[in-house]
């Protein structure tokens, strides 16, 4: 297996004046903690089978980062904070990997363990792009792409994005064409500058004191494990467990019905009933649960990629005596108030939080998605 040649050093410049988003900072900050994690690791990979044009892919590629600053951004030391650093160009980002599959053995294993290690990069945000490209290719018409972002300049809706605009770059520059798209109309460095604007007005202010004195009271403490502390050699996903929940056809459709005869969205009927699972485990009658909600309720962000999550607090009273309707109804009410708190940074929040109670910092022990 050979690669390329190391590129060529890139030129950024700083730009000390855009401020991170919130959950910039947050990222960054667990990053720089525990520099060897790999949970914000976004890796995709794709087996392509039949001919590919190198070249109008190396081009969509460039083109793509060239639209979107944010995959061309570093972070930096300053001297209030980190600050974002830009590439001053657009840099070559496509690696070729030639893989000697051996005779008999075209079963993808070379290919899956390629992928596997790809996903396991660790990313310097001080000196790497949040986004490494590689085409590993066995024969001239068997090859595999894999792509690993950074969660710092993307969420869900970004790579859905990202992966129709490189489509459609491709298939131009493969026609020998230019790429016809709208103009961003926003990069995400200008949202996270008015994000910091909005959070130091007096209302984000009282909205913020609002939430931390509703949820002061609650018992953050479930008796679960502990969180493992951050350091170099925490798992990927710092101490934290992700149990996954896997519904049938079946189930959903009955869930379906049972969430409209009742009035409620399916989200909340789950949410629900998953509340009540974990306050039966650790016998509490109140509960705060995370929940991630997407900031993109603007449509001039639709086209913009970045990293556009929060994590919203869902508070529950598990009162035994009331009937499901009831439950579901305080449910449904229960979101609704976290969906108008949506826009209060989570880092706010755990700031907040800290100073009222120096031994237990943590807002939330347990989360839904």
């Amino acid at each position: 297996m050979n690669g390329d040649a190391d590129k060529p050093g890139i030129e950024f410049i700083e730009e000390p004046d855009l401020p991170l988003s919130t959950v910039q900072t947050g990222i960054l900050a667990e990053q720089w903690i525990a520099p060897t994690t790999t949970r914000y690791n976004v890796p995709i990979a794709f087996a392509i089978k039949g001919e590919l044009d190198e070249e109008a892919l190396r081009s969509a590629l460039n083109w793509l980062i060239q639209r979107h600053e944010i995959l061309r951004t570093v972070y930096r030391d300053g001297d209030m904070g980190p600050i974002q650093a830009v590439a001053a160009h657009v840099p070559d980002i496509l690696r070729t990997l030639f893989i000697d599959t051996g005779a008999g053995t075209d079963d993808g294993t070379e290919f899956r363990d390629l992928a596997v290690r790809e996903a396991e990069h660790v990313f310097d945000l001080r000196t790497e792009l949040p986004v490494r490209v590689c085409l590993a290719r066995s024969t001239e018409r068997q090859a595999a792409l894999i792509l690993v972002f950074h969660h710092i300049a993307v969420d869900g809706w970004s790579i859905r994005l990202l992966l129709d605009e490189l489509g459609d770059a491709y298939n131009a520059f493969r026609d020998k064409a230019v790429p016809i798209l709208p103009e961003v109309e926003l990069q995400y460095a200008d949202w996270g500058a008015w994000q910091q604007d909005q959070i130091a007005t007096a209302q984000a202010r009282g909205n913020l004191e609002g939430l931390v004195d509703r949820i002061k009271d609650l018992p953050f403490d479930l008796g679960l494990p502990a969180r493992h502390a951050l350091d170099a050699h925490s798992d990927s996903n710092n101490g934290a467990e992700m149990v996954q929940f896997d519904l049938d056809t079946a189930m959903v459709a009955r869930a379906e019905a049972v969430a409209l005869r009742e009035g409620v969205s399916l989200y909340a009927m789950l949410a629900g009933t998953y509340a009540l699972v974990i306050g039966r485990l650790v016998d509490r009658d109140r509960l705060a649960i995370g929940t991630p909600v997407a900031l993109r309720d603007r449509a001039e962000l639709h086209q913009t990629v970045g990293c556009f999550v929060n994590t919203a607090i869902l508070e529950l009273r598990l009162d035994a005596s009331r009937g499901r309707h009831a439950y579901l109804t305080h449910v449904r009410d229960a979101v609704v108030d976290t969906l108008d708190t949506r826009d209060i940074p989570f880092e706010q929040v755990m700031r907040a939080r800290a100073k009222l109670s120096l031994d237990n910092v943590e807002v939330v022990r347990s989360f839904f998605n």
